[in-house]
């Protein structure tokens, strides 16, 4: 949730490093679960053997 405190400059900072961190994680998550796609791929290659 995004805090809109667009009164002060301070405010205004927030929402954007808010912004930043959020798209950051989503980001972080995206590489999490692509690398974990890449484990099972390569498990599924050892059991096939």
């Amino acid at each position: 949730m995004i805090n809109e405190q667009l009164i002060t400059d301070e405010g205004s900072c927030q929402l954007i490093i808010g912004e930043f961190i959020t798209s950051n994680n989503k980001k972080m998550a995206l590489k999490k679960i692509t690398k974990h796609r890449n484990n099972n791929k390569k498990m599924n290659v050892k059991n096939k053997k």
